[in-house]
């Protein structure tokens, strides 16, 4: 006879937040046991693709340091936030914006004010 189950929280809708999956436990019985979120990975603002060497986890897990500085990263010119591909964009985006400072603060006049 298959035995029956109930879930162990409160919810029994059928929605992707309550995903569960049935456990044989050590004392031959089954239970449900909530599984979590898959996370979609960190992706480039750029593009908006994957960036790849990273593992997919969730940010309260990359924050908590569950991962090495070497795991959290990529080997490359801003590794770990924009792919290669949008690197050469966002270098003249950035040169860009510098030279427009620059070229703001110098040609800033001064305003005199004449007082009575």
């Amino acid at each position: 006879m298959v035995q029956r189950l109930t879930y162990r929280k409160r919810h029994s809708n059928a929605a992707k937040s309550n995903q569960h999956r049935v456990v044989k436990t050590p004392g031959r019985k089954l239970v449900y046991q909530t599984t979590k979120n898959r996370a979609s990975g960190p992706k480039c603002p750029v593009t908006g693709k994957r960036i790849q060497g990273i593992p997919h986890l969730t940010p309260a897990e990359y924050k908590r340091s569950r991962l090495a500085r070497n795991r959290r990263t990529v080997n490359q010119a801003y590794g770990g936030v924009i792919i290669f591909t949008s690197l050469p964009q966002c270098v003249f985006c950035v040169s860009s914006y510098k030279a427009h400072k620059q070229f703001k603060g110098e040609n800033k006049e001064k305003i005199i004010v004449w007082q009575t």
